[in-house]
C-alpha cells in the first residue's frame, strides 16, 4: 500500500492523481470479490436451508458466529498481514469452524452433512473476510491520507510547528509548494510524525 516517505522528494500533482485512481480501482476490485464472497457463502446456507440440511436457526447461527468473527479479525489484526498473521488467521478460522460445527451436531441436533458444510463455510467465511476485509480497510486509510489538509486547522498548525523545529520537514514542505502543492496531505503530516519519533532529538 501507497506510504509517503519523507526522504525522498515529495510526489507531484499529477502523481498524486495517479496514486489515488489506482487506489481507487483498487477498492472497487477488492469490494467486487468481497461482494462475489458473500454471494457464495449465502447460495451455500440457502441451499443447506432448503434442502434441510440445516434448520432456519442453524442457518442463521452459523452465519452470525461466522461473521462476526471475521470482522473481528478484520478490525484488529495489524495493517500487514505477514506470514505469521495469516498463520493466526488461519488458526482462527479452523476453531470458528470445529465451534459451529459442534454448535450445530451436538447442541441444536442438527444432520452432520448440514453441519460439517456449514462449519467449513464458516471458516471460509472467517478467513476470506478478514483478509478482504483487511484490504479493503487499508485502501480506505490510504485514501484517506491522499486528502489535502486545507480546511483543518488543528492540523495546519502542527504542520507549521514541526516545519519551524525541524528544517528537513520545512525543506519538504518548500519542495512540494514548488511542484504546486500549497498544501500537504494527512499521510504526508503522518509520515512526518513518524519522522520525527524516528529521528527527532
Amino acid at each position: 500500500m501507497f506510504q509517503f516517505d519523507i526522504s525522498n522528494d515529495p510526489p507531484t500533482a499529477v502523481e498524486l492523481k495517479q496514486i489515488h485512481a489506482d487506489l481507487k480501482h483498487k477498492r472497487h476490485q477488492q469490494i467486487k470479490l468481497s461482494c462475489l464472497s458473500d454471494l457464495a457463502h449465502t447460495a451455500v446456507f440457502l441451499a443447506l436451508y432448503f434442502f434441510d440440511l440445516l434448520s432456519g436457526f442453524g442457518t442463521l447461527t452459523a452465519i452470525v458466529l461466522g461473521t462476526l468473527c471475521a470482522l473481528l479479525l478484520a478490525t484488529t489484526m495489524p495493517d500487514e498481514l505477514g506470514p505469521a498473521q495469516r498463520s493466526t488467521v488461519a488458526l482462527v478460522a479452523l476453531g470458528n469452524s470445529i465451534a459451529v460445527g459442534s454448535i450445530l451436531f451436538w447442541m441444536m441436533r442438527q444432520p452432520l452433512s448440514g453441519s460439517i458444510a456449514a462449519a467449513v463455510t464458516c471458516a471460509s467465511i472467517v478467513f476470506l473476510g478478514a483478509t478482504l476485509g483487511r484490504r479493503i480497510k487499508q485502501v480506505m486509510l490510504a485514501l484517506e491520507n491522499l486528502k489535502p489538509l486545507t480546511d483543518d486547522d488543528q492540523a495546519q498548525h502542527e504542520l507549521i510547528g514541526l516545519c519551524r523545529s525541524f528544517p528537513q520537514l520545512a525543506q519538504y514542505r518548500e519542495q512540494a509548494g514548488r511542484l504546486l502543492r500549497p498544501n500537504l496531505t494527512y499521510g504526508e503530516l503522518a509520515a512526518m510524525r513518524q519522522w520525527v519519533r524516528d529521528n527527532g532529538r
